[in-house]
């Protein structure tokens, strides 16, 4: 500023502009950052600089670029490509006064004072629940087409919006909570278990205090929470959530409900994981019963129930019916997800599973390779399932007496759990023991 505008006159108008934050409650150094904000934001050469500034005090302070800048002011994604030269230049004349500041590597940072004292200016929250908007608009859009990959440039930026919530907040508050929880689906999916935990607990907490603990919607909450514990290896929580979920859905949707179907196979799942084999068998054939009479055998969720039944179904020796299940999921799932889908790649890599333990080795392998390349595209090489998928590959080479090949997919799998679930959860467990027989094997043969 000082290099534009006369001392004496900088000086007058800090004044003006301390006095006027003053009267509106800003103190400290928030204070101070709003007037110098509100000096400078005449002087800025692009006429949008400050409108840029009131969207990016929402997003992840580190991780600022011109594109997600054009992304959270436009409209649609055509609007956002048109707006990308203009974004540029928007960020280069905050970068003029320091309001933003350009990193070595590229793109730009900002200090978490800067940011706060511009939120002030939004004092409706109109541009926050705008950026929220636009940021829910795309993770919805890659949740439904199973491209999760796409959304993981965004999760900081999710994660510093649900660092501004509180449990206080109502219903509709920014984030609202349904936003929050489909965030936290989102994670899940894309391998971010502790981090989806950690935004389920806050949403759980606005569930209550907005709509109370009887609510479906805490029910819905609570079932997709138990979901992630079950990923984090907490079979026992997960059981524990089910079932006061499915306690709630009785009364506030009844037992003939789509959604009272998913409390049922979540609770089987958890069961299931248990080694509770004929109780989690029973649950899911209710849910399918169910599914049947109101969604039809032609949706995806039935397409589920078959993928969960064959499951249990194989863990009891009954391989034949279960790679019958797992075909009949993966026809409904080609009509309805598609063969690019994330879901799909599950299919696949659960038949092949099934053929493996019947000896059909290179139908098996086969299968594994289309789920690993479904994978690679849709939720990345650093997802719990991708390492999934490598495990199960290494079983069917070392099958075929390919040990070698086996060794690295394996190397990989223990790499990507112990970077993503951590030393002690069981699929690290279970990769690392069938790691070492490998090894074992390699050396008794050297």
């Amino acid at each position: 500023n000082a290099r534009k505008v006369p001392l004496v006159d900088l000086a007058k108008a800090l004044d003006q502009a301390v006095k006027q934050k003053s009267t509106v409650g800003t103190k400290g150094q928030e204070l101070t950052i709003a007037a110098a904000l509100a000096v400078t934001s005449h002087n800025y050469a692009h006429p949008r600089a400050k409108d840029a500034l009131l969207h990016l005090a929402y997003l992840y302070p580190e991780e600022l670029n011109h594109e997600l800048l054009a992304m959270i002011m436009s409209e649609s994604s055509d609007e956002a490509r048109q707006l990308i030269p203009e974004a540029q230049a928007m960020l280069a004349a905050l970068a003029e006064f320091s309001v933003v500041q350009p990193k070595p590597g590229g793109g730009y940072a900002m200090h978490r004072l800067v940011q706060e004292a511009a939120r002030l200016e939004d004092e409706e929250h109109e541009v926050g629940e705008r950026v929220v908007m636009v940021l829910d608009a795309v993770i919805k859009a890659v949740s439904e087409k199973g491209a999760f990959k796409d959304g993981y440039p965004l999760i900081p930026h999710l994660a510093n919006i649900v660092e501004l919530s509180t449990p206080e907040l109502g219903e509709h508050d920014l984030p609202s909570y349904y936003a929050m929880a489909r965030w936290a689906a989102f994670l899940w999916q894309s391998g971010r278990h502790q981090a989806s935990d950690d935004i389920y607990e806050k949403v759980q907490a606005r569930i209550a205090s907005a709509k109370g603990m009887e609510h479906a919607d805490y029910a819905t909450l609570i079932n997709n929470r138990a979901t992630l514990k079950r990923a984090l290896g907490d079979y026992p929580g997960a059981e524990k959530l089910c079932r006061q979920a499915i306690e709630i859905g009785q009364k506030a949707i009844g037992k003939e409900h789509p959604e009272y179907a998913i409390h049922l196979n979540n609770l089987a799942g958890a069961l299931e994981d248990q080694g509770k084999l004929p109780e989690a068998e029973k649950l899911y054939r209710q849910a399918m019963d169910i599914d049947e009479k109101t969604i039809g055998k032609e949706h995806p969720n039935y397409a589920t129930d078959l993928n969960n039944l064959a499951g249990v179904l194989k863990k009891q020796g009954n391989s034949p019916e279960a790679e019958k299940l797992y075909r009949q999921a993966m026809d409904i799932g080609e009509k309805t997800i598609g063969k690019e889908h994330p879901s799909y790649a599950i299919r696949l890599n659960n038949l092949a599973r099934v053929l493996e333990e019947q000896g059909k080795f290179t139908e098996a392998e086969d299968l594994y390779r289309q789920a690993m390349d479904i994978g690679e595209k849709t939720i990345g090489k650093e997802h719990p399932s991708y390492a999934m998928r490598l495990n199960n590959l290494a079983g069917v080479l070392r099958a075929q007496g390919r040990v070698d090949e086996a060794l690295e997919p394996l190397r990989q799998a223990v790499d990507i759990c112990l970077r993503t679930l951590g030393p002690e959860h069981p699929s690290t467990l279970l990769y690392q023991n069938n790691l070492d027989i490998i090894l074992n094997e390699m050396k008794s043969r050297a």
